[in-house]
């Protein structure tokens, strides 16, 4: 459905699970579309006014976010009544101590490169764990190079035998039965993932993501 949020208890502790897993869960839904269109509206308009200054050669643009207007109906709905807040109030970790750390938008230009395999945070980094959520402002084809998640890499093991850059063949194989998912999401879905969780960007061959 175009719209279907963690609508039940049941639909949040199957999102818990998948988490303490996988180290990420796909969520569907999470924000409406036309908040999610009224974000990229002042998005793009960010995104076209950095390409003027710095060039075409401008592949990523980091824009940190302000918590008003279209951002904050963003934000709000996300985390309200069966988003978000409705899975992390079930991850003991989360605790009502937790802070906001980031928030942002990054959007890739056509041309930007795949990026190395990597986690956000080491697994035994002092702020561990760290959430993160993903919210898509557009459908996402495969063509704009969605991010990949590998699913169970946020544990120490995986830490400890994948390196955190200059990924090969050799360190590729290492991933044996691992399963790599690509974040192909609809505007308004989202991906909430623990921040130890290895993924990459891919390759954008398609236009603005």
């Amino acid at each position: 459905p175009p719209f279907a949020r963690c609508a039940t208890v049941e639909d949040a502790e199957n999102a818990v699970v998948a988490l303490e897993r996988d180290g990420a869960v796909f969520l569907s839904g999470v924000v409406r579309a036309e908040v999610c269109d009224a974000v990229l509206e002042e998005l793009n308009a960010v995104c076209d006014a950095a390409r003027e200054t710095v060039g075409e050669a401008l592949r990523r643009t980091d824009v940190k976010l302000g918590f008003e207007g279209a951002t904050r109906d963003m934000i709000v709905g996300a985390c309200g009544s069966g988003g978000v807040g409705a899975v992390l109030s079930r991850i003991g970790d989360a605790t009502e101590e937790a802070v906001m750390v980031e928030m942002s938008v990054l959007a890739t230009e056509k041309g930007a490169d795949r990026q190395v395999l990597h986690p956000d945070v080491a697994y035994d980094a002092p702020h561990a764990p760290l959430y993160s959520l993903f919210i898509a402002l557009q459908d996402v084809v495969p063509e704009m190079g969605p991010t990949c998640f590998v699913l169970g890499t946020q544990d120490e093991a995986s830490h400890d035998a994948f390196p955190a850059t200059k990924w090969g063949d050799e360190q590729f194989a290492l991933l044996g039965e691992k399963r790599c998912c690509d974040a192909t999401l609809r505007k308004g879905d989202a991906v909430l993932y623990d921040a130890r969780t290895f993924h990459q960007g891919g390759e954008n061959a398609y236009g603005r993501r």
